[in-house]
């Protein structure tokens, strides 16, 4: 009988321990539901000189956790995509630098952040103004912009500006990106080869 009375005690302080008194991560439910905005998006500063080591951050708040992403996207379409999940979007998870995802870089002038949710078609934006675009971080850095094909060794192996090429010369004007500075630059691509 005591025996019985020490397994039922046993079990019953296993099964309270066994009780889950914080959340560990998101709700679910929230995630995948609809999104209620209790705080629009809005930005720290209306405009941002990033020259000088600027920063910019956005805020917002919502009833549950939701899957965000805001996509930053400057008149010469220059594109940032900053993603999160969580019930605030604040400095700590939303702080931009004036750096861009691919080419083109950001330049002088109007931007437009969009606040869209995976699971929500609801969208929220705010505009923005780069007053001065982001310089190299460090001083080695480099921006081929102006080059030019100064001779050629053969007629499929070009020397630009000196520098032996592995690359055919091709005449072909690209216009997917706009000019990211200067008034050239080099777009690179190819596939790889199987060793």
């Amino acid at each position: 009988m005591i025996k019985n009375i020490y397994i039922l005690l046993l079990a019953t302080m296993l099964i309270a321990s066994c009780n889950k008194t914080e959340q560990l991560g998101p709700d679910l439910v929230g995630i995948y539901g609809p999104v209620t905005i209790t705080q629009s998006l809005a930005v720290n500063t209306p405009s941002v000189n990033f020259a000088t080591g600027g920063k910019v951050f956005f805020t917002a708040q919502f009833k549950n956790d939701a899957v965000w992403t805001i996509t930053i996207t400057g008149a010469n379409g220059a594109i940032k995509t900053i993603t999160g999940i969580s019930k605030e979007i604040n400095a700590e998870n939303s702080t931009w630098t004036g750096m861009a995802d691919v080419p083109p870089s950001f330049i002088a002038g109007a931007v437009t952040a969009v606040l869209s949710f995976q699971n929500d078609p609801l969208t929220e934006s705010v505009p923005l103004t780069v007053t001065a675009e982001r310089i190299s971080d460090l001083a080695t850095d480099v921006l081929v912009t102006n080059f030019l094909v100064s001779k050629v060794s053969q007629s499929w192996a070009p020397v630009v500006n000196g520098w032996p090429a592995d690359y055919q010369l091709v005449n072909t004007t690209n216009n997917t990106y706009s000019k990211p500075d200067g008034n050239n630059y080099l777009y690179m691509s190819g596939a790889p080869v199987a060793n």
